[in-house]
């Protein structure tokens, strides 16, 4: 089935959050997913600006209508991204527990693949920086000194030294990076100047270019 043959309704939604609250595994999806619930929420929000001008009883009704359609849509998609949020990071807990890093990650989308990734990699961090050490009889790493506050003028020198300035060649949703900040969402042909990782992750992706 292609993206365009998949159709996202309300009942759609409703039977994805279902199934995800039913199970304690990660259910699979179409890997278009998220393109076609943003073509649905396109689709409605034009839908409601085209009756933007409608008088009457019937037109108020129409537009209470959709614009309730979308907000039960917002509704059910934050709900399915929070348990699927749920159990990626108690899937990437498992994994660096067992330190055994052959996961089934075959119904993670990508964007969540990259979330797995980044959790799975701090875990392994600080188990490997703390409690593998401690067992080893290792002494711990001293916290580093405070360093002095920087200028605003040398915030802003850093930040352009570490960014590279990116343009989407596709809609990518709210993924978390790896000091567990959150960027986006982008639209396609949108540009954003990201960190240097960050950039370089959605280049090799073929995700965005660089914009010279």
């Amino acid at each position: 089935m292609t993206d365009t043959e998949i159709k996202i309704t309300y009942d759609t939604l409703y039977d994805v959050l279902r199934r995800e609250k039913n199970s304690s595994e990660i259910q699979e999806l179409d890997p278009g997913f998220f393109s076609n619930v943003i073509s649905y929420l396109k689709e409605k929000q034009e839908l409601l600006e085209s009756k933007r001008n409608d008088q009457g009883l019937f037109g108020f009704e129409e537009k209470k209508k959709v614009i309730q359609q979308i907000e039960n849509a917002h509704r059910l998609l934050r709900d399915i991204y929070e348990w699927r949020e749920k159990k990626i990071i108690l899937l990437a807990r498992d994994v660096s527990r067992t330190n055994n890093h052959i996961a089934n990650t075959e119904n993670l989308l990508s964007e969540e693949k990259e979330l797995f990734d980044s959790v799975l990699s701090t875990l392994d961090k600080f188990r490997n920086g703390v409690i593998n050490k401690i067992l080893a009889g290792e002494a711990l790493e001293t916290a580093e000194k405070p360093k002095p506050l920087k200028s605003p003028s040398e915030l802003q020198d850093e930040r352009e030294a570490g960014s590279i300035l990116i343009k989407f060649k596709e809609t990518v949703p709210v993924f978390v990076g790896p000091n567990m900040e959150k960027f986006g969402p982008f639209e396609q042909d949108q540009t954003a100047e990201l960190p240097n990782e960050i950039a370089q992750l959605m280049i090799k992706n073929n995700r965005a270019v660089i914009v010279k």
